[in-house]
C-alpha cells in the first residue's frame, strides 16, 4: 500500500486547492448532520404512504448530495486517501452475498427495490454500506463525533414531543385508520414499534449529551431532552424497545465504569427523570388510555400470549424457511411472500387468518430467511466488530470524549438488540450505519489509502451513477404514491372517472402488489355498480398483471378469482372454472387461507360437491369463529341435503354474529317448528 498523504503535506501544495477540498469535506459532514436531523422527522402528507416512502427518498437525495460533495474532494488533488479498514472485507462479503440471493431470489424485482414501504432490497442496502463509507471518511474529529451525537439526542427530543403529544390525544394530524392500540405514540414513524426502535438509537447519546453539558443552559436543554426520550419511549408500549433500552444504558454504565458516578448530582437527576417519567406515564394510562403501563410491563413475562406469541409463532415460520434455503435465502425482502407458505396454523389462528407476517420482527431472523445464514453472519460479525473497535477507543479518551464514544456506542448495541425483537427501516437503520462509520474513524484498524486522479474519477464516477440510479427509482415510488393517493381521494369526491387516470398513472410508475389489488377490486366494484363489463374486464387484467408480476402471493390470485366470478354468469362458463383454479393455485401458496377456503367453499357449494364444501367451511370456523359467512353457508348446504339439526346449529351461530338478518330469523323459525 503506497505511504499515507496526510492533509498537512496535500495542503502545502496549494492554499487555494486545499480551501476547496475542506470546503466539499465540510459539505459531506453537514449533509449527513442532515440525515440525522431531517431523516426521523419526515413525513409526507401528499402520499399514501406517509412515512418510510418519504423517509426513503430524503436518504436517497442526501446520499446522492453526499456523494457528489465528496467526489468533488476526491478528485481536486492529483492524489487523495481513502480511509479503509480490514472490517470493510466483511462488509464487502456481506453486499456480494446480497447481490447473489438477489439473482436467485423468487422475485428479483421486488429483492432489488424492497417491498413497499419497507424498501430492505439491494438498493437499500448498497445505500447503507454507502452512508457507512461516507462516514468513515468525515467524521475524523473528536468535534464532529460530538455533534454527531448531540444533534442524533435533539432529534430524538423533537421527535419525542410529537409522540407525547399523540399520547395526550393531543395530535393535530388525524390519522386514519391506525393498526394499534389508542394512544400509543407513533411520532413521525407511522407504528409505535417503528418509533420505539429509533428511540432506542437515540437514549444513549441523549444520556450522553446531558453528562457532557457543562454550562446551565445546556444542563437544562440536555437533561429535558432526555426526559422527552425517556418518557415516549415508554409510551410507546413496546416491550422488545424497553429490553433493548435497558440493556444499552447498562452498557453504557459498565463500559464508562467510575467515571459516571463523577456526575453524582447529574446522576440523582437522571434517577429523578426515570421515576417521574414512570410516574407520569403510568398515572396517565390508568385513565387515559387504552393501554396500562403497569399491565403492559406485567405481560412482558407471558412470551406465549398476544403479540409476543405472534412472534414465537413468526420465528418457528421463520426457522422452517432458513432450513429450505440456508446459503442465499429467498431473496431482499421477500418476507411476506415466503412467510405464507411456512406460517404456523397457530399463528393463523391466533391472527383468525386476516394477515400474513411481512416482517420476521427478529431482523437475524429475516435476514438468514431472506439473504441466507452466510451474508447474516457477515453482519453480525461486522456490526460486532465495529462495536468492540469503537469501545477500545473509549478508554485512551479523556472524560468528555469517553462518555460520547460511549454513548454511540451504547446506541449500536441497542440498536442491535431492538433488531433482535423488531425490525430494521430506513428511518433507523440509515442511523445506525451512519453511526458505525463515525465510531470507526478514531480506531487503530482504520487505514489510509492514497489513489491517483483517474482511479479516483472512475470510482466517483461509478459512486455517482450508482446513487442517481437509487434516486430515480425512489423519486419514481414517491411520485406513484403520491397519484395514488390523489386517485383515492378524487374517487372520495365523488370523480371517478378522474380518479382512475390517476390510479393508472401511478400503476405504470411504480408497480407493486398492494396498488395491484386495490385498483382491481376498485374496478370490479365500479364495474358491477355501473353494470360497465369493461371496467370489470379491466380489473380482471389487473389481477392477472398481478399474479404474473407476483406469483408467490395468494392475495393475488384471490384477487383474480374475484375477478373472474365477476365475470361469470353460470357454473358452465370458463371463467367459473378459472376462479377454482386461482383459488386452488392460492391454496398452493398459502395453505391456511381462510378467505381462499371460504371462496372455494362457496364454488363447491355451487357445483354440489357438498363434502368438501363443508371441509373448506369447518376449517374457516376453526381459525375464525366469527367469519358468519362461514356458517351461513354451512347451514344452507345442511338445509339443502336435509340435515336439518346441523342446519340449525349453524343458522344459530350465524344469527349470534348478525342478529339483524331478518330472512334467517325466519328460517330459523321455521327450522324449529319443524
Amino acid at each position: 500500500m503506497a505511504k499515507s498523504i496526510t492533509r498537512k503535506e496535500g495542503y502545502k501544495k496549494n492554499p487555494t486547492q486545499t480551501t476547496q477540498v475542506n470546503a466539499y469535506d465540510q459539505w459531506v459532514y453537514f449533509v449527513l448532520l442532515a440525515i440525522v436531523v431531517l431523516l426521523p422527522i419526515t413525513i409526507s402528507l401528499i402520499s399514501l404512504d406517509r412515512f418510510d416512502t418519504p423517509k426513503l427518498v430524503i436518504m436517497r437525495l442526501a446520499t446522492f448530495l453526499a456523494t457528489v460533495f465528496w467526489s468533488l474532494a476526491i478528485v481536486r488533488l492529483k492524489e487523495r486517501e481513502i480511509r479503509w479498514t480490514k472490517l470493510d472485507f466483511i462488509l464487502l462479503g456481506f453486499l456480494a452475498l446480497t447481490v447473489v440471493s438477489t439473482i436467485l431470489s423468487i422475485n428479483v424485482g421486488l429483492s432489488i427495490n424492497g417491498r413497499y414501504t419497507r424498501y430492505e432490497g439491494l438498493l437499500t442496502f448498497l445505500n447503507y454500506a454507502g452512508i457507512y463509507f461516507l462516514a468513515l471518511q468525515t467524521f475524523t474529529s473528536f468535534g464532529r463525533i460530538k455533534a454527531l451525537g448531540q444533534f442524533l439526542a435533539l432529534a430524538g427530543g423533537a421527535v419525542s414531543i410529537y409522540g407525547l403529544l399523540q399520547f395526550a390525544g393531543l395530535d393535530l394530524i388525524a390519522w386514519p385508520d391506525l393498526p394499534f392500540e389508542e394512544r400509543r405514540s407513533f411520532a413521525t414513524f407511522g407504528n409505535p414499534d417503528f418509533l420505539a426502535g429509533f428511540l432506542v438509537l437515540t437514549l444513549p447519546t441523549a444520556l450522553a449529551s446531558f453528562l457532557s453539558s457543562k454550562d446551565a443552559k445546556d444542563n437544562i436543554a440536555y437533561g429535558f431532552n432526555f426526559f422527552l426520550v425517556v418518557a415516549c419511549l415508554l409510551t410507546t408500549y413496546t416491550r422488545g424497545a424497553w429490553i433493548a433500552a435497558l440493556i444499552s444504558l447498562l452498557i453504557f454504565i459498565v463500559l464508562l465504569r467510575k467515571s459516571v458516578f463523577a456526575h453524582s448530582k447529574k446522576l440523582i437527576i437522571i434517577a429523578s427523570i426515570f421515576i417521574l417519567s414512570f410516574a407520569f406515564v403510568a398515572f396517565y394510562s390508568s385513565s387515559n388510555s387504552s393501554i396500562n403501563l403497569i399491565e403492559r410491563l406485567a405481560s412482558t413475562a407471558r412470551i406465549t400470549e398476544g403479540s409476543a406469541g405472534n412472534r414465537l409463532e413468526i420465528w418457528k415460520a421463520s426457522i422452517d424457511a432458513i432450513k429450505d434455503r440456508p446459503l442465499f435465502g429467498f431473496g431482499p425482502d421477500t418476507f411476506n411472500l415466503l412467510s405464507q407458505k411456512y406460517e404456523t396454523l397457530r399463528y393463523v389462528k391466533m391472527m383468525r387468518g386476516n394477515s400474513t407476517s411481512d416482517n420476521a420482527h427478529n431482523y437475524l431472523l429475516q435476514l438468514s430467511a431472506c439473504i441466507g445464514l452466510p451474508a447474516t453472519v457477515c453482519f453480525v460479525v461486522f456490526v460486532l466488530a465495529a462495536i468492540y473497535s469503537a469501545i477500545h477507543i473509549i478508554h485512551r479518551r479523556d472524560i468528555e470524549q469517553r462518555i460520547m464514544y460511549t454513548g454511540l456506542a451504547a446506541s449500536s448495541a441497542g440498536y442491535l438488540i431492538h433488531l433482535l425483537f423488531g425490525l430494521s427501516l430506513v428511518g433507523s437503520s440509515t442511523i445506525f450505519w451512519l453511526i458505525l462509520g463515525a465510531m470507526l474513524t478514531q480506531s487503530q484498524i482504520v487505514h489510509k489509502l492514497n489513489i491517483k486522479l483517474k482511479p479516483a474519477y472512475i470510482i466517483s464516477l461509478l459512486a455517482i451513477i450508482v446513487v442517481i440510479i437509487m434516486n430515480y427509482y425512489a423519486l419514481t415510488i414517491f411520485v406513484a404514491d403520491h397519484y395514488y393517493l390523489k386517485g383515492i381521494l378524487t374517487d372520495r369526491a365523488g370523480y371517478p372517472n378522474q380518479a382512475m387516470l390517476y390510479l393508472d398513472k401511478s400503476i405504470g410508475l411504480y408497480k407493486n402488489g398492494k396498488y395491484f389489488d386495490e385498483y382491481s377490486r376498485y374496478l370490479q366494484d365500479l364495474g358491477l355498480a355501473r353494470q360497465d363489463l369493461t371496467l370489470v374486464l379491466k380489473g380482471k387484467d389487473l389481477a392477472e398483471a398481478a399474479t404474473n408480476f407476483e406469483p408467490d402471493h395468494a392475495n393475488h390470485w384471490i384477487t383474480l378469482a374475484n375477478a373472474y366470478a365477476a365475470l361469470t354468469r353460470k357454473p358452465e362458463d370458463e371463467y367459473f372454472k378459472e376462479s377454482k383454479k386461482a383459488l386452488i393455485k392460492a391454496l398452493k401458496i398459502r395453505p391456511y387461507s381462510t378467505t381462499a377456503h371460504l371462496l372455494l367453499g362457496n364454488i363447491y357449494k355451487v357445483e354440489g360437491n357438498y363434502n368438501k364444501a363443508i371441509e373448506m367451511l369447518e376449517f374457516v370456523q376453526s381459525v375464525d369463529p366469527e367469519e358468519k359467512d362461514a356458517y351461513l353457508m354451512a347451514a344452507e348446504i345442511y338445509k339443502a341435503i336435509g340435515k336439518k339439526s346441523l342446519a340449525l346449529n349453524q343458522y344459530l351461530k350465524y344469527i349470534s354474529l348478525n342478529p339483524n338478518d331478518q330472512k334467517v330469523q325466519q328460517i330459523i323459525q321455521e327450522l324449529k317448528a319443524n
